[in-house]
């Protein structure tokens, strides 16, 4: 008869560790592969943009990338290469801190890409330059808290033996990344709120189809931008609420890909936004033969169909000698990012 299997005496329950670290590597990696294929499509349709907009499209993607990479290099040394290591387990993983380094860097532009966006939909204005300066400075701290003299130094210098859990909750450590998640979230509302404001005012009642398109940009705005504060306002409260407990990293690991689709979403969307906004309107007024006027309606002229009325009745007909036309083509005029850069006032989408 064969022995019993012995059991190990020590049993670790590594949930509230490294439990919450993948499932929040998980979701980021989904995430990852959402941002690999908004990055394909970008690169497909808008090949025409800037070179400085790829750049920063590329860079962010590689930077995401490696963070991703760093997640899991971070949890695979206490669950895999060293499983069963005590001091291994409940050490602070280099990887994991440069991992939070990074995210903050990965946001940062982000963020001053869309108010570099502001500032060029606010015509310049001296007030709009002081508040984005403002908000500027704001963002600038997520940075400077995860700085040397912020946390990372804070949690690279506690001693290897120290658990993560305690290394992690520290007043200093729980301070800064508050902190930091609580300016990030003030960030992402501010741009939502001022570009919807923004494109708020720029609705006209006799345009109802360019009305269509502020709308869609509005939703665009508030859509993209909300989410990543709405997450981040979660993150730093699980981290003011329970800082000895790693489950905001099931929130706090996703950011970095939200941030990169966020900002890809919004590059992606403007072939979609042009494509709805043009119609042609155009009517004929005549007295020959009839007597009527006819309408016509159309996109481009091709599909367009003449729609005349005669004697109170609505019937299909052919346009009469002598009628004079008058042709409409209501269009929202905008440009790309591309020529944002050199120098254009218009609305960018």
């Amino acid at each position: 008869m064969d022995a019993a299997p012995l059991e190990n005496p020590i049993i670790l329950n590594a949930m509230s560790v490294y439990g919450f670290m993948i499932v929040g590597a998980a979701f980021s990696c989904a995430l990852w592969g959402v941002g690999c294929m908004q990055m394909f499509l970008y690169f497909v349709n808008y090949d025409s943009d800037h070179f400085s907009m790829k750049a920063l499209v590329i860079f962010l993607w590689m930077l995401d990338t490696v963070i991703e990479a760093l997640s899991f290099a971070g949890i695979f040394p206490p669950l895999i290469t060293r499983w069963g290591s005590v001091a291994t387990f409940s050490s602070v993983q280099p990887a994991l801190v440069i991992r939070t380094l990074l995210s903050y860097v990965l946001a940062v532009p982000v963020q001053f890409f869309f108010l570099y966006r502001i500032y060029r939909f606010t015509g310049k204005s001296w007030l709009a330059r002081t508040c984005l300066v403002l908000v500027g400075l704001v963002a600038i701290w997520q940075l400077v808290g995860v700085s040397p003299i912020g946390e990372v130094f804070t949690a690279w210098a506690l001693p290897k033996h120290q658990a993560v859990a305690v290394a992690l909750s520290t007043h200093r450590v729980v301070s800064m990344e508050i902190s930091c998640r609580a300016v990030s979230a003030f960030i992402d509302v501010v741009i939502a709120a001022w570009m919807t404001f923004l494109l708020a005012q720029r609705r006209h009642a006799l345009f109802i189809r360019s009305n269509r398109v502020v709308y869609r940009l509005m939703f665009l705005t508030i859509n993209t931008g909300l989410w990543t504060a709405v997450v981040a306002v979660i993150d730093f409260s699980l981290i003011a609420h329970q800082p000895s407990n790693l489950v905001f990293t099931i929130f706090e690991y996703p950011l970095a890909a939200m941030y990169l689709n966020m900002l890809l979403a919004n590059l992606n969307a403007r072939r979609y936004l042009r494509g709805t906004d043009s119609s042609v309107v155009e009517q004929r007024i005549g007295s020959g033969g009839s007597g009527g006027s006819a309408i016509r309606f159309g996109s481009g002229g091709d599909g367009a169909i003449p729609l005349r009325h005669v004697n109170g009745s609505a019937t299909m007909a052919h346009s009469q000698e002598g009628a004079v036309a008058i042709r409409i083509d209501k269009s929202l005029a905008m440009r790309s990012d591309a020529e944002s850069v050199t120098g254009s006032g218009d609305i960018k989408v």
